[in-house]
């Protein structure tokens, strides 16, 4: 960890320390706003809830009006057609107000299922404009699509977060109103159909009684359970107390009555002539109570749903702002207390790196009592411990540059380290003075010519100093047995023996390409000057030396060259001697013949003579 941290500057640890902090609040914040905005985002998609579920609620109060219309048609009340008529379109126009809402929400179940419910009611209203079915089944008809329109009711209280919302209050109201009230109201509604064609037909089996009586003890149980959830909610949130207050006592008083009607005018009675339309009447007043009452909590609970958003979209704000708050504080005090450690740690690195650079002189500024100026001061002890070392060595230096090469540092003006090192200092220029001096021992025995003396073995990097003199000594020894040789060579007339010219570079190469230039011009010069003598002993006068040629041998080669031109004049003049000779001799025999005769001695004589010049001639000629 030590060396890890090390490799950063100190503004980076503080910059990556108020980062982090920065990053641990960011993160802590980050957390804390993504859970309110998935609150927000539950709240969002209970509020675009709310609005579907109230119209299926409403859907489901017009389809048990209208099973309770159909019933006294379908009994023999044909008064009742045209309200029963215009039920029916309230129904469509309700149902097609839900299909639109389910469109909108492509993600729930709700667009999958309602249109099945939808044509289910189209059925059941052809068949009951129609009079294509009777009243019992009718009514069970009607029952079973409420019951459809009850489970898609709960399945979009669950689908839209209304079942699971966070406040105590909104989830009790949810709970009496989306869940408990719509079974209050299909029971009620039950109640209502069964009777209003019971009375309608003045007569109603054990059997339909004893159903009434089992819908009147669902009732009131749907009915308790409905007004223990109101009264949470109402404790929850003391503004839905007063609000609720009133409707729930209107709508327990009316469903009281209503009770106590069926109870008296059908279960009890025998003659069952209680008016078919005031039953109907104190029915539906209870179930529009009932229906009054959930439009109200929808809209309390509406509002409650917003006033959360909106609770929540203030809360971010002010997590925004405290945030930023935070943050500016934050990086506030980090800029202060950085800054002024920064500036104290950057006159510390000031100094070390006026003392890395060799300047002893820095000023140090070592007053406070912290950690950097203990520091300050330790390093100004310090640089006054470099000026006297640094003062010692610029003596010691001046010292050698006057020639005093035996002057050394005083050891013990210097303590612990600072002493060895003075130590060292002298020991190191005493090793090297020492090297110097035999290194020119050697140059001088070299410059000499004696190259018997070797270089001391030095141990080291020293040792290149003893490899590059040994490496001289090698040279000279080489060049000098190639003058050796070459010279041996020419006192013994091989001019053809030639330096190793590749063995060598720079002066040494070029001497011996030099000697090996000499040698190459007089095995020239001396082989053609033969070449020529040659051929004047076989008596050829054709052979002259060529080639340039420079100071001797230049004019050793004109002097030859001269001496064969001389040599063949002097031949050609002898040459035409003897032929005139021979004309003058073949002459005087023509004109002596004729003394042949008269002496033989002077004849021979002459013949011998002509003779003797043929003779010459002819070794003239050759």
């Amino acid at each position: 960890m030590k060396e890890l941290l090390g490799r950063f500057a100190l503004w980076q640890k503080l910059a990556f320390l108020c980062g982090l902090s920065f990053l641990v609040a960011a993160v802590m914040c980050g957390l804390y706003v993504a859970m309110v905005r998935e609150g927000m985002r539950s709240d969002r998609i209970e509020s675009a809830g709310i609005a579907p579920v109230g119209e299926m609620v409403q859907a489901l109060r017009l389809v048990q009006q209208h099973r309770a219309l159909s019933a006294q048609v379908l009994n023999g009340n044909s008064a009742a057609g045209s309200s029963r008529e215009a039920k029916q379109a309230e129904v469509t126009a309700a149902l097609a107000a839900v299909a639109k809402s389910a469109v909108a929400h492509p993600d729930i179940r709700l667009s999958k299922d309602w249109p099945p419910i939808v044509q289910h009611w189209e059925a059941l209203a052809h068949k009951v404009g129609a009079a294509a079915i009777d009243g019992p089944a009718s009514f069970a008809e009607h029952s079973a699509l409420a019951a459809e329109v009850l489970g898609e009711i709960d399945a979009a209280t669950d689908d839209f977060g209304l079942s699971l919302d966070p406040a105590a209050d909104s989830y009790h109201l949810v709970s009496a109103m989306l869940l408990h009230m719509p079974q209050l109201a299909e029971a009620v509604g039950q109640v209502r159909g069964l009777g209003v064609a019971e009375l309608s037909r003045h007569a109603a089996t054990a059997e339909e009684k004893k159903q009434l009586e089992i819908l009147l003890a669902l009732a009131r149980r749907d009915q308790g359970v409905m007004n223990v959830e109101l009264k949470k909610a109402a404790d929850a949130n003391p503004v839905l107390q007063n609000l609720l207050k009133g409707p729930m006592l209107e709508s327990q008083a009316a469903f009281a009555k209503a009770m106590q009607v069926v109870q008296d005018r059908i279960v009890e009675s025998s003659s069952l002539d209680y008016p078919a339309d005031d039953y109907l009447r104190d029915l539906t007043g209870t179930l529009d109570g009932f229906y009054t009452l959930n439009h109200t909590t929808l809209d309390a609970l509406q509002g409650a749903v917003d006033a959360r958003l909106a609770a929540s979209r203030a809360l971010l704000v002010r997590v925004g702002l405290g945030s930023a708050l935070f943050v500016l504080l934050l990086a506030g005090l980090s800029y202060v207390i950085s800054r002024n450690l920064m500036q104290r740690v950057g006159e510390s690195v000031a100094v070390v790196e006026a003392v890395s650079r060799g300047d002893f002189g820095t000023a140090v500024a070592a007053g406070g009592k912290d950690e950097v100026s203990m520091l300050l001061r330790a390093m100004q002890g310090m640089l006054g411990t470099l000026r006297k070392f640094q003062a010692a060595q610029t003596e010691m230096a001046g010292q050698h540059h006057a020639g005093c090469i035996d002057h050394a540092m005083d050891v013990k003006q210097f303590p612990g380290g600072y002493g060895q090192m003075a130590e060292n200092i002298n020991r190191l220029v005493a090793g090297h003075i020492a090297v110097t001096n035999r290194v020119v021992e050697v140059v001088k025995s070299y410059a000499i010519g004696d190259l018997s003396v070797d270089m001391d073995r030095l141990p080291g990097k020293n040792a290149q100093i003893t490899e590059a003199i040994d490496g001289v000594k090698a040279s000279l020894q080489a060049i000098s047995g190639e003058i050796k040789t070459l010279a041996t060579a020419a006192a013994a007339g091989r001019f053809d023996v030639r330096g190793e010219e590749n063995g060598y570079k720079n002066q040494y190469r070029e001497m011996v390409a030099g000697l090996n230039r000499l040698m190459d011009v007089s095995h020239r010069g001396l082989t053609q000057v033969g070449g020529v003598l040659a051929a004047l002993a076989k008596g050829d006068l054709s052979q002259k030396m060529s080639g340039d040629y420079e100071g001797l041998f230049g004019q050793l080669k004109n002097s030859a060259n001269a001496t064969v031109d001389g040599l063949q004049e002097l031949v050609g003049g002898i040459r035409q001697t003897s032929e005139s000779i021979n004309v003058a001799a073949r002459e005087i025999s023509a004109g002596n013949g004729d003394l042949s005769a008269r002496t033989e001695q002077q004849a021979a004589s002459l013949q011998e003579t002509a003779s003797s010049m043929e003779e010459l001639t002819g070794t003239v000629k050759q």
